[in-house]
């Protein structure tokens, strides 16, 4: 494992559009083909797959996640909307499925979490300040989270105070973010990672 940060898991975050590795803008990386995943795979436990395709078009790429999957421990990020979705992944072989808090009722994360526990929830902080939930009532959801089986949080970068000012708990914590803010990683490819606070 590519560890910079002592005890620190880093993970690092490929966008697929089309079959091909892309970058944040949408445009094919001409220099990386999905051969790069199996190359990153070599020095990283784990790689976070964001699936475009089924973000922004509903279509997921599951022949690619099986054929990943096959080889690679991979959390996937594919704009889940609904338990089924998080089951597709699953059985095509990601060892974890990112959920979006914005996307998913707490119903639904429920009826989730009820069937697996390889859910990692994204909770996109700065959009729910503008949707004027206060960070009082999100320090009371995150322990909630822990009772329905959710063991993973990711947050968007510039989040670390609100995560060092929630209570203990027994969850991982990632913070999303930018390769230039995280030393060591010098990875041509790689825009985002998932760092471990």
């Amino acid at each position: 494992m590519h560890n910079v940060m002592e005890k620190k898991q880093i993970i690092p975050i490929i966008r697929i559009l089309s079959g091909k590795v892309t970058d944040r803008d949408g445009m094919n990386l001409a220099s990386r083909s999905i051969d790069f995943i199996y190359d990153l795979k070599e020095r990283y436990d784990e790689i976070c797959i964001v699936d475009v395709d089924g973000m922004k078009r509903n279509k997921p790429q599951l022949k690619l996640v099986q054929k990943l999957g096959d080889d690679a421990n991979i959390w996937l990020d594919g704009g889940v909307r609904h338990t089924e979705n998080v089951v597709d992944y699953l059985i095509a072989g990601a060892l974890k499925v990112v959920v979006n808090f914005q996307n998913f009722s707490l119903n639904e994360l429920k009826r989730t979490c009820s069937l697996t526990n390889n859910v990692a929830l994204f909770i996109d902080y700065e959009n729910i300040v503008k949707n004027k939930i206060k960070h009082a009532e999100l320090m009371d959801l995150i322990p909630s989270m822990e009772g329905i089986g959710i063991d993973i949080l990711i947050f968007p970068k510039g989040c670390r105070e609100e995560i060092f000012s929630l209570p203990n708990q027994n969850m991982k914590m990632f913070i999303r973010d930018s390769v230039k803010n995280v030393k060591g990683i010098d990875e041509i490819g790689i825009e985002e990672v998932l760092v471990e606070v």
